[in-house]
């Protein structure tokens, strides 16, 4: 996992994510501080492709199982005098019968 500035000013995170563990979410998440809630970028539900939420923009390369995880938050870096980026991966949610 790498995190730094992207090339076009906005704070981004990048990660693998194996796509034949259909047991895990990834969620992307971004803080203004650490007493905020955090706002949720971007996610992956089960193994699917990565999906923007409210991210300046996510994307995936590869043509394996491993995915490379690009996400880029919404805010550009210099406007805030800081800001947090980071992914969880938390156990796909079931439902019983």
């Amino acid at each position: 996992m790498q995190v730094s500035q992207g090339p076009n000013g906005y704070l981004r995170i990048q990660f693998n994510r194996d796509a034949t563990h259909t047991d895990l979410d990834y969620v992307v998440e971004a803080y203004p501080d650490f007493e905020s809630a955090p706002i949720v970028l971007a996610t992956s539900t089960a193994g699917g492709p990565i999906t923007a939420l409210a991210a300046h923009s996510a994307v995936e390369t590869g043509s394996g199982n491993v995915k490379a995880v690009t996400v880029e938050d919404a805010v550009l870096m210099n406007s805030k005098p800081a800001r947090f980026i980071h992914v969880r991966a938390v156990p796909t949610a079931t439902t019983s019968p």
